[in-house]
């Protein structure tokens, strides 16, 4: 890319309130305004919200209607259930 395209780019970005910059002598340092858990944070609850209409087991249901799930995988999710709530999720 060009400098320039660089350049507007990032203008942009900092227009859409995604980047922040604080000029140090002659140059521009830019910085995320959200952190990249945040970020990923809304992105999946936009994604919910957008195809599954908020609903996670829905979601859930759709991949195991159309992804094969190895015995794996399936404990692996057993277990990181278990671990968030371990009284069943009371």
């Amino acid at each position: 890319w060009s400098p320039k395209t660089v350049q507007t780019m990032l203008k942009r970005l900092v227009t859409k309130g995604v980047l922040c910059y604080e000029k140090r002598s002659r140059m521009f340092v830019y910085s995320p305004v959200f952190s990249e858990e945040d970020y990923l944070r809304q992105k999946n609850s936009s994604f919910l919200d957008r195809y599954y209409n908020g609903k996670l087991s829905a979601m859930f249901s759709s991949f195991l209607d159309t992804e094969p799930v190895s015995g794996e995988e399936l404990e692996s999710l057993r277990q990181l259930l278990n671990d968030r709530f371990p009284e069943g999720g009371n």
